[in-house]
């Protein structure tokens, strides 16, 4: 789903580097070669976009068929998560996401006077969701996500546009 320019609001001056990262080898790597280490970030409104990858070993969440994700009970699992976080967080609006093999790519847009900010919103959304897979399948307290996330600010329309057509485009250029 493409997010209407009615929701944009730009976050910060062009020419800054909004660029955050904290996972080595992620699959949007060439798209933002720079990187930083963070850790926990305020919340600072705005549209950012991420990604979050399956830990080695980890359950995987479908496979790509004809161009399409079709997921497994897991993947549904980590979809239906993906939707009750704007029950957990109210100053959250959930935009673009993509489920992929191994991982998930998403769009998030940060309300004004938002208590959390988006590395504190995608570790509840990675706890909450390997819990229960892990409930599930028996395995309590395995490793399902790679520690931390990949996270880049959206600051104009350029780059929300750039970023749900990579989104919705992942699965056709999905290769095993």
């Amino acid at each position: 789903r493409r997010l209407r320019m009615t929701h944009f609001k730009p976050i910060h001056e062009k020419g800054e580097n909004d660029m955050k990262t904290n996972t080595q080898n992620a699959p949007t790597r060439d798209l933002f070669p720079e990187h930083l280490q963070i850790e926990d970030s305020p919340a600072e409104p705005g549209l950012y976009f991420f990604t979050i990858c399956m830990g080695q070993g980890a359950p995987r969440l479908g496979k790509i068929s004809g161009g399409n994700m079709k997921p497994n009970a897991t993947g549904r699992a980590v979809e239906a998560h993906w939707r009750n976080l704007s029950r957990i967080f109210r100053n959250v609006r959930l935009e673009t996401f993509a489920l992929m093999p191994d991982h998930v790519h998403g769009i998030i847009a940060i309300d004004d006077g938002a208590p959390h900010g988006l590395a504190a919103i995608l570790r509840t959304f990675k706890s909450v969701s390997a819990r229960e897979i892990n409930k599930r399948r028996q395995t309590p307290g395995h490793a399902m996500w790679q520690w931390g996330h990949e996270e880049h600010a959206l600051p104009d329309a350029a780059a929300l546009e750039k970023m749900q057509d990579h989104i919705l485009a992942a699965p056709v250029h999905w290769q095993s």
